[in-house]
C-alpha cells in the first residue's frame, strides 16, 4: 500500500555559488550537481540543514540584488554569492569549500571531513593562527553534537 506522499530528496546545484533545495521531484533540477536521498523524513531533513548552515553557510536566495540578504546579517550566508556584483574570490573559495563540506556529510563521509578539520585545526595551532583554530574548534564541537542528535534520533 502506498500513501500520495512523496519523499524528500537533497539537491545542490551546478551553479557558481551552488544552492541547496528540499524537493519532492529532483529530476525537475536539469542543474543539479549532487542529489541525495530518498529521505522519509522531511522534517529532520530541514531541521538538520538548519542546523548545519550555522557551521557551514551557504545561499538559498533565489537571485542575485544589489545589497546583503538578510542571512547575511544572521551569519547565515557568507554573502558574496547573494551581490550582483561579486569582488571577493576568497570568500567564494570558502564558499566551494562550504559547500563540498555538506556534500561529504551527506554522501556519508562525515568522519573524513571531521578528520579534516582537527587537521586544519592543529596546522593553524602550529602555525600560531589561533583565531581560525578556534574556530575550526567550535565548527567540530557544533559537528560533533549535530552527529551525536542524529545518533539519538536514530535508535529512538
Amino acid at each position: 500500500m502506498r500513501d500520495d506522499k512523496q519523499y524528500a530528496y537533497l539537491i545542490i546545484t551546478r551553479e557558481l555559488f551552488s544552492r541547496i533545495f528540499i524537493t519532492h521531484q529532483p529530476r525537475l533540477f536539469p542543474e543539479r550537481r549532487s542529489e541525495f536521498g530518498p529521505f522519509t523524513d522531511a522534517t529532520a531533513l530541514k531541521q538538520t540543514l538548519k542546523l548545519l548552515r550555522r557551521i557551514f553557510p551557504f545561499c538559498t536566495c533565489k537571485q542575485t540584488h544589489h545589497r546583503y540578504c538578510l542571512n547575511y546579517h544572521l551569519g547565515k550566508c557568507l554573502g558574496d554569492c547573494c551581490l550582483k556584483q561579486t569582488a571577493a574570490p576568497a570568500i567564494s573559495k570558502l564558499y566551494r569549500k562550504n559547500i563540498q563540506q555538506l556534500e561529504k556529510i551527506f554522501s556519508g563521509r562525515r568522519l573524513v571531513l571531521v578528520k579534516q578539520l582537527q587537521k586544519a585545526m592543529r596546522r593553524a595551532g602550529q602555525t600560531q593562527a589561533f583565531e581560525q583554530a578556534i574556530v575550526l574548534q567550535k565548527k567540530l564541537g557544533q559537528l560533533q553534537q549535530v552527529f551525536a542528535n542524529a545518533q539519538i534520533i536514530k535508535t529512538a
